[in-house]
């Protein structure tokens, strides 16, 4: 498919980051610390306490890009219950980074 063929609600794009940061997130974490690590979310959702993230990382070893979405789920001490990546590609990069 054509890039020009491609449907705009369908493209995603996300702030580059750096891998090694999302290592950090864990459960018990303060909203203000995941805001420090990795920014500001695209949405809050108030109903069900979760962030959610597009973040761009470089493909190991190679010159090519991905889109990963990210949820950080928070309890209601706004602190994180749990995080998880909507590819297991991008736990992987998370993972191997170094």
């Amino acid at each position: 498919m054509e890039l020009p063929d491609y449907d705009e609600p369908f493209q995603r794009d996300g702030v580059m980051s750096q891998p090694q940061r999302f290592r950090q997130i864990v459960p018990g974490l303060p909203a203000a610390e995941v805001v420090r690590l990795i920014g500001r979310p695209l949405e809050s959702g108030a109903a069900d306490g979760a962030w959610n993230y597009n973040f761009t990382f470089r493909l190991p070893r190679s010159q090519n890009y991905m889109v990963c979405q990210y949820k950080v789920v928070f309890d209601a001490d706004q602190r994180v219950e749990e995080a998880a990546w909507r590819r297991h590609q991008c736990l992987d990069i998370v993972n191997g980074a170094q």
